[in-house]
């Protein structure tokens, strides 16, 4: 197999696993939408990014060009979706670390874990794995180095 296939498997697969995260994301923030439009932010990016990952098949410079800079985008899409889901407290997914006996979140009371339910409290890492995408797809697409022809 040579490396265009691998390439295009790659990207096709890439397309593929954006289409899954809307698919995803529409299934865990059906109640969220209703009340806060910035859920929508990661199904449209989504969407836009297995398009560019389609048009990252192609062999035009400045079309994977544009496919790079949405799949940066999307780092930053990550990252913010991230901060909303810890309220600003980046520190706040260091308790997700607790069950393996690791005690460096900050310290809070055991009453905050029985009410986490009540408050319907995001999930603090799932917007990273939008970056995860993101950043695989960006590496993929990244301008080559020219090579120089020696005459």
């Amino acid at each position: 197999m040579n490396d265009r296939t691998k390439y295009v498997i790659t990207m096709l697969l890439l397309a593929f696993s954006f289409i899954m995260l809307v698919v995803e994301v529409r299934t865990m923030h059906q109640f969220v939408m209703r009340r806060d439009s910035a859920a929508y932010i990661p199904m449209v990016y989504g969407l836009v990014a297995a398009i560019a990952a389609l048009a990252g098949i192609s062999t035009n410079r400045t079309v994977r060009s544009v496919a790079t800079v949405v799949f940066i985008a999307g780092i930053a899409v990550g990252v913010i979706g991230f901060m909303r889901h810890t309220e600003n407290q980046p520190t706040k997914a260091l308790s997700l670390l607790k069950p393996f006996g690791l005690n460096v979140a900050p310290a809070h009371s055991d009453d905050d874990d029985e009410h986490e339910e009540e408050r319907g409290e995001a999930p603090y890492l799932p917007p990273l794995s939008i970056a995860g995408l993101a950043t695989i797809a960006a590496v993929q697409t990244w301008p080559k180095a020219r090579r120089r022809s020696s005459d």
